[in-house]
């Protein structure tokens, strides 16, 4: 049974945990899952962008431009050939990130056509205030692989990025789950909306 299920939202917020708890419980129940992430992280390419993010300089034309090659990569080499072999595909961001970070709402349509359209996306509402403060607590708390902010985890940044997700109901796979809560409380969400695609 392949599935393709995407995990995003703004930074901090909690989209990281929720996708390795559901590929966790996935595997426990005998799936054969991939858990994999945009950018990638296997490639010269997604380590560039995860390098270029947190240097400050947001050029939204150039990394709109590296984002998309490093997802049509992705996608050709390792989600759809887990699809094919009947993995159920967890992915931590999607091209929802691209709509709200790069694109316009009036360009979201036709950059979407491009690309395989998951079975179900999850995006992870929270106040861009709690957002900031889970960022500063894993900073500190050594948790995050980067130590360094990314060039959008700023408090005005956040309050933007997140109408855009929320104006992404729009599309049929997406589901807004609120991730106020603690994350036990916001798996169960999840887990309730999962089980409806993978059983």
């Amino acid at each position: 049974m392949n599935k393709f299920i995407v995990f995003d939202g703004i930074d901090g917020s909690g989209k990281t945990s929720q996708a390795k708890m559901l590929a966790k419980w996935l595997r426990k129940k005998g799936k054969n899952v991939l858990f994999t992430h945009e950018p990638t992280r296997t490639t010269k390419l997604g380590r560039y962008i995860e390098k270029r993010i947190r240097r400050g300089v947001d050029n939204k034309a150039e990394l709109l431009d590296l984002y998309t090659r490093d997802r049509e990569a992705h996608l050709k080499n390792e989600i759809i050939p887990a699809m094919k072999k009947g993995r159920i595909v967890v992915c931590d961001r999607y091209y929802y990130s691209t709509l709200a970070y790069q694109l316009p709402e009036k360009k979201w349509k036709s950059y979407v056509l491009g690309f395989l359209k998951p079975d179900i996306a999850f995006i992870y509402d929270v106040p861009a205030e709690t957002a900031i403060k889970r960022i500063e607590k894993s900073i500190k708390k050594d948790e995050r692989r980067f130590k360094k902010k990314a060039i959008f985890e700023k408090l005005n940044v956040l309050k933007k990025l997140r109408k855009k997700y929320l104006a992404m109901k729009r599309f049929k796979e997406v589901r807004i789950i609120d991730s106020k809560p603690l994350p036990d409380k916001i798996f169960e969400k999840t887990l309730k909306e999962a089980r409806k695609i993978v059983g």
